[in-house]
């Protein structure tokens, strides 16, 4: 794996988190027992505080000044993404969609170069998905972030990818824009299904009834 043209596929997952790769999960993995505010101060916190532990029992100038830093960042984060009404409560209580939410705002508490996102979609409503499409594209087109959506829902797919990639069975199955990848035979015939009839790949929508598709990276 490279990553700003190194090899970086033997670096640890924390030396990829510190040099800019941040990652939400496919199953949540907030920290329950803390606020949702708190779980975006804790993505700040390697950076440090300035003067280490003396100075917070002093509370010394420059930790203050640090730690008023990442609070502001945290409440911006928080009303970018919706969720400034929900600071205070603990990130245990909420429902999927907005605990799904709370993991791509930690994501980008500490601003990242390029943001990894399993399913996040998942267990949202209409609104939920139509609000995280335009967070995620706000973040690749006008932060430059470089977003790598691992997700099943073939509509959000098609909104927000500028590039996708179909894989069928491990396989890539096709690959291009948003129109060319929904124009491709292949990729309606095992997926998306046509007028003829539903698709053909065994266990694709018409057998799980729980959507369009499945493409499976963009």
């Amino acid at each position: 794996m490279r990553f700003g043209g190194a090899d970086v596929t033997r670096r640890s997952p924390v030396w990829r988190a510190r040099h800019g790769m941040r990652r939400t999960f496919q199953r949540q993995q907030l920290f329950g027992q803390l606020t949702v505010a708190d779980n975006l101060l804790v993505a700040q916190e390697w950076r440090g505080g300035g003067g280490g532990f003396a100075a917070d029992l002093v509370a010394a100038p420059t930790r203050r000044k640090h730690e008023s830093a990442r609070r502001t960042r945290a409440a911006t984060v928080l009303r970018e993404c919706g969720l400034d009404d929900l600071a205070g409560r603990y990130a245990g209580d909420l429902p999927v969609g907005r605990a799904r939410m709370v993991e791509l705002a930690r994501a980008v508490a500490d601003p990242p170069a390029v943001l990894l996102l399993d399913e996040p979609a998942s267990g949202m409503t209409a609104a939920e998905r139509r609000q995280l499409a335009a967070i995620v594209r706000h973040l690749a087109d006008e932060e430059g972030v470089g977003v790598l959506l691992v997700e099943h829902n073939v509509a959000f797919v098609m909104e927000v990818c500028a590039r996708v990639v179909v894989l069928d069975l491990g396989r890539v199955l096709a690959e291009g824009t948003a129109a060319e990848v929904r124009a491709d035979p292949k990729v309606r015939d095992a997926y998306l299904g046509t007028a003829a009839g539903p698709p053909q790949r065994p266990g694709g929508p018409a057998d799980r009834g729980d959507g369009p598709g499945r493409p499976e990276s963009c």
